[in-house]
């Protein structure tokens, strides 16, 4: 098909365990830096200078707070900056334009056409795909021609689609120029997110006006077939997600180690008094007939090790009663009173519990039993937030 790449959807239970694993990644950014962008003839090059920062931490805390020119550095760079220079000679340039640029700190990338009739640039430093300057396109004279932001190029249901970190949208491949306008790869939503191998569709930007327009229509209509069948699959997804949320939780009925740890870290928030502000280590102890076994075991000796200073443990394991052997043959390394500022929930039976106090309770640890037969209620004040959130609000375990 031509102008797009498409990629069948999987199963439907591979896209419903996509989507609950979640979709919103963690990211960070270095401070930004002076780049430069040459033409492919390499007889232009467009030279970026950021806005000087003192460093990204006192620019994201400047920006919490509210404050103008977030993180500006004292003596630094008050303004980003482009330099447009044409090749005059071996390792000689002359400045066809300098003025500003209008990102708040620096674009994240830029392309400059053959002699030197536009510059484009794309995205905001810690900011990829939001805000009003995802492209801009200046002339030759260093004039503003247009700011667009994502939602003037895919409509909003293609951009929840797509993979976001806590800052950032993730919407672009390889742009190229053509003539007079610019290619845009722009990326297709999928439920794999990053993980899959990406499909795009190409996108014309008029650079003379900015407009932008499908290169081939029967590729825009196919991916918009396959954004209306990502958002239907999450929208199941997020309202089973809701339903997890909302219900009592359960050990799962057939437990892996990777629900295993989502069961831990939610039961955490659901009966720590530490739910508001603190974060659990888990610990899954495999089955002793997994050929990596061995290595779980060492997972739990050295959670209580790594405990001594204090913190909270969770700890499962996909074998009850090797679990509580386990326990058992660890309990006489921990020095009496070594746990004192540790809480360890331990997530077993009603039978198996008082071996697994009896193991530990010489090491002075507010031990926590964790029934596995039993329900746990979500918590009012959690739910009351997340009911105020209208769902966004999503906790780690179920995300």
């Amino acid at each position: 098909m031509a102008g797009v790449t498409l990629r069948a959807l999987g199963a439907a239970a591979a896209i419903l365990l996509a989507v609950l694993a979640g979709r919103v990644l963690a990211d960070t950014w270095l401070p930004p830096t002076v780049k430069q962008y040459h033409s492919a003839e390499g007889d232009v090059r467009l030279t970026v200078v950021p806005r000087g920062l003192s460093s990204p931490l006192a620019y994201f805390e400047d920006l919490v707070d509210g404050r103008e020119n977030a993180g500006q550095a004292e003596n630094g760079e008050t303004i980003a900056r482009g330099v447009l220079e044409r090749r005059a000679g071996p390792d000689v340039w002359e400045k066809v334009w300098a003025g500003p640029l209008v990102n708040d700190v620096s674009p994240v990338s830029a392309m400059v056409a053959s002699n030197g009739r536009y510059a484009v640039t794309f995205d905001n430093w810690h900011s990829i795909g939001r805000g009003q300057h995802v492209i801009v396109i200046y002339d030759r004279q260093g004039r503003l021609i247009r700011s667009l932001e994502l939602s003037d190029i895919i409509p909003p249901e293609w951009i929840r689609g797509l993979s976001h970190s806590v800052s950032s949208t993730y919407w672009a491949g390889e742009h190229r120029f053509s003539g007079e306008d610019l290619i845009l790869e722009v990326l297709l939503p999928s439920m794999e997110g990053l993980s899959g191998e990406p499909a795009f569709i190409d996108m014309s930007l008029d650079l003379e006006t900015g407009a932008v327009s499908p290169v081939d229509l029967n590729a825009w209509t196919s991916a918009l077939g396959e954004v209306e069948a990502v958002n239907r699959a999450m929208d199941v997804a997020e309202a089973e997600r809701d339903r997890r949320f909302r219900e009592p939780l359960r050990v799962p009925a057939e437990p892996t180690e990777r629900t295993m740890h989502g069961f831990l870290i939610e039961a955490f928030f659901r009966v720590s008094p530490d739910w508001d502000d603190g974060y659990p280590a888990t610990k899954v102890l495999r089955h002793p007939d997994a050929d990596n076994y061995a290595a779980s075991e060492g997972w739990v000796r050295e959670a209580f090790v790594d405990s001594y200073t204090g913190g909270t443990i969770m700890i499962a394991g996909l074998s009850e009663p090797a679990l509580v052997a386990l326990l058992i043959r660890i309990g006489p390394d921990l020095s009496p009173k070594s746990l004192t500022d540790v809480t360890v929930y331990m997530a077993v039976s009603a039978e198996a519990w008082p071996a697994v106090r009896r193991a530990l309770a010489h090491t002075g640890a507010t031990l926590v039993h964790l029934d596995t037969a039993l329900e746990i209620p979500q918590r009012p004040e959690r739910l009351d937030r997340y009911n105020e959130a209208a769902g966004g609000m999503m906790p780690p375990a179920l995300n």
